[in-house]
């Protein structure tokens, strides 16, 4: 019995689905070439924000690569021809530095890629085909195209070997430049200025016992263990009110100025409600003063009455004490004093460390829980969205899809090829803020980079499971499900068809984001507009001026490198299966160079920096990409009755795993901490390095926080001058 397949079968809708899948893919770039000349016409007139990190800071400007004053694109060659010493140099940091490696990677990962899938399409189209009316032109490039048993399936299996070779070989590669880069001055062992010093010479201590919560007793306590290795201790408070109350002052204290920069130019004093819409208007100056004095008196009360906390940091004068103190238990009584290297800081969130190690355990387990249960819930309208790129199949039972077939078939087909990937970006946009919120709120992590991480893991299994598997299996089986309830018989010779053809699903969401979404992310358009109404009629202080002039938002690695990752899982999980999603991922990955290059290079603000710490979830997260294509691979030829590919599928398998703990085991944990070597030659240069006076770099805003004086403050608000 002939198995019925997942493609139309006559030949003009084939026809009519290649058209509008190059209809929809011309679209897209047109598009997209729209957003460049956009960005081109505007980044020269607005330096303010598409050359934000070089608007003020005239010593970074002269580090960076010169843009020429003139020319269609000319900004472009700066970047290309930007070496790794220019990128360390452009002090964007060590994050941003491993992400635009990484996505250099992937191009050349991808480009060298092209001839083996060049390669797999001219088998597929001529070395043992099915009846090609069957398929678009399209459909005749993919596994989908071979027939069952045949030996054309001995190409798809050497060049599955080919690709995850030389994946294996530029990752190993990678990661020996990456513990290089760790080791270097500019994260473990960074020298480079006082302040970078202490930071790498802090721990972060966690479950204190309670008896030594208290700053003289701890003190007192690591002196004893450390001796006079001990440079400053600061206890974590639960400053969470502190905090807030700092934070309200200084909202009065930016009304407050921009009221008496308001007399300056009108001569008028402005005047305000005490509660809004409701009593009479009283002077705003002496209003918001009042409330200054009030928050002031407020303010000191509040720390001279701080409630410690089982957390704080210990900064050392050598980088021997640093090691024992991070390896070895400090003390015999059972889970006390759990030490590791500090975060900077300006990473540190403040209102998580109140929380004790039990109501930390417990939120790790319900925001496991609340993870887990998003994702098995979100693949239902995945797999409908995903089931759009096989939208023929559902002719029979929707008039309005028949009719629409046959009246606009290029129409049809253009939806087809656009929707599906339309669909999951909408999907996806709201994911990343649940992530994070777990992270931050539930899981009470500590600090932003730690949050970054843990957000980064819980985004990539939502990609893998909902954006890759569901996407790719399940929209198989909907798109076909009509079929497969005709004849149950009939579903493993479908999913052997309907898998490779799964391709048009991820191939139209790439299109998008990538002709698209990354150039609209270079232009920036709703930021330019919005930050010019605000320059022109809503700016009133320098201090205002200067946060309208920023971009939109940082860079957040923990939404953009697992958006990378997924299109690496689908250009290599496709590499064998529908070998044109090669091309489409290396357009992507062509793009997002160049546009993140610039926008990390010239616009975005360096915030905080993990250095490079996400890279090693990035590696394993590749492999991880690896271990799916190979089992899809195994499913496919198994259900295309090609069971000799099994057992060397199999091996593959095995070595890749090896090569995956030989990495982890050897090159990632060095690259998690300093080796004895580097602490001795360390500790020989401290003298070098001047002592600090200050206590301690780990005090909370609200710790720190002094009081305003609004009467001091007036005559230097009152000489500013301003100008939009």
């Amino acid at each position: 019995m002939t198995s019925p397949t997942a493609a139309p079968s006559l030949s003009n809708e084939s026809t009519s689905s290649d058209v509008g899948f190059v209809i929809a893919v011309l679209t897209q770039i047109v598009i997209g070439l729209v957003f460049l000349i956009i960005f081109d016409l505007l980044y020269r007139r607005f330096p303010y924000l598409y050359l934000h990190r070089i608007y003020r800071d005239e010593t970074l400007r002269e580090k960076l690569p010169k843009i020429p004053s003139s020319g269609m694109f000319s900004w472009i060659r700066p970047l290309l021809n930007m070496t790794n010493d220019d990128l360390l140099r452009s002090e964007i940091g060590i994050d941003a530095y491993m992400y635009l490696r990484f996505l250099d990677l992937m191009v050349k990962f991808f480009l060298y890629s092209v001839p083996v899938a060049f390669i797999l399409m001219i088998v597929y189209a001529k070395g043992d085909p099915q009846d090609e009316e069957e398929f678009s032109a399209f459909n005749t490039m993919t596994l989908a195209n071979v027939r069952e048993k045949s030996n054309a399936l001995w190409s798809t299996l050497l060049c599955h070997f080919i690709i995850i070779g030389l994946l294996c070989y530029m990752l190993y590669n990678e990661y020996k430049h990456y513990v290089v880069i760790r080791h270097s001055d500019h994260f473990l062992t960074d020298q480079r200025n006082e302040r970078s010093s202490r930071v790498r010479r802090t721990i972060f201590v966690q479950d204190i016992p309670k008896n030594l919560r208290n700053q003289k007793l701890l003190e007192e306590f690591f002196c004893k263990l450390y001796h006079d290795t001990i440079e400053s201790t600061s206890l974590g408070y639960d400053t969470r009110a502190l905090d807030a109350a700092v934070e309200k002052r200084e909202k009065l204290f930016i009304k407050w100025k921009k009221a008496l920069l308001q007399v300056t130019k009108e001569d008028e004093r402005p005047l305000v409600r005490k509660t809004p819409c409701i009593g009479s208007k009283i002077d705003a100056i002496d209003f918001y003063a009042g409330k200054i004095e009030e928050l002031n008196d407020e303010i000191e009360e509040m720390q001279k009455e701080l409630q410690p906390t089982s957390n704080a940091f210990v900064t050392f004068k050598k980088f021997d004490a640093v090691a024992t103190a991070t390896q070895v238990k400090q003390t015999l009584i059972p889970f006390a004093f759990s030490n590791k290297l500090a975060m900077a800081p300006e990473e540190v969130v403040w209102r998580n460390l109140v929380q004790t190690t039990l109501a930390k355990k417990v939120g790790s387990i319900i925001g496991a829980i609340i993870i887990w249960t998003i994702v098995v819930f979100w693949s239902i309208p995945v797999t409908v969205a995903s089931s759009l790129s096989q939208l023929e199949n559902y002719r029979e039972d929707f008039e309005p899809i028949d009719w629409l077939y046959e009246n606009i078939p290029a129409l049809a087909s253009f939806l087809t090829a656009f929707l599906p990937g339309l669909a999951l970006i909408i999907f996806k946009k709201v994911l990343p803020h649940i992530c994070r919120a777990v992270a931050k709120h539930i899981k009470y992590i500590e600090a932003d980079t730690w949050i970054t991480r843990d957000s980064f893991t819980s985004y990539f299994y939502f990609q893998l499971i909902n954006f890759y598997l569901v996407a790719a299996v399940g929209g198989s089986a909907a798109g076909s499900a009509i079929q497969i309830a005709d004849d149950p018989t009939s579903v493993v010779s479908i999913l052997a068809d309907a898998l490779p053809k799964q391709w048009l699903t991820f191939a139209s969401y790439i299109m998008i984001v990538t002709f698209a979404g990354t150039p609209k992310i270079l232009a920036d358009i709703s930021t330019l507009v919005v930050s010019q109404i605000k320059l022109k009629y809503l700016v009133s202080t320098e201090e205002e001026k200067r946060e309208v002039e920023k971009p939109s938002e940082p860079m957040k690695y923990d939404v953009s490198y697992p958006d990378q990752l997924l299109i690496s899982m689908v250009g290599l999980g496709y590499a064998g299966l529908s070998p044109i999603m090669i091309f489409f991922a290396l357009a992507y990955f062509v793009y997002n160079k160049i546009v993140y290059q610039y926008r990390l290079v010239y616009v975005w603000e360096k915030t905080v920096d993990g250095g490079g710490s996400l890279f090693p979830l990035v590696f394993n997260r590749i492999i991880a990409g690896v271990f799916v294509s190979q089992f899809t691979l195994i499913g496919v030829l198994n259900l295309k009755k090609f069971y000799f590919g099994s057992p060397f599928l199999i091996i593959q398998v095995v070595l890749t795993a090896i090569f995956k703990n030989y990495i982890n085991s050897g090159l990632g944990e060095i690259s998690e901490s300093i080796c004895r070597e580097e602490v001795v030659h360390l500790d020989e240069n401290q003298s070098e390095i001047s002592e600090s006076t200050e206590s301690s770099l780990y005090l909370s805003p609200g710790m720190v926080a002094t009081r305003i004086d609004p009467c001091e403050e007036e005559a230097s608000t009152k000489t500013q001058e301003f100008e939009p």
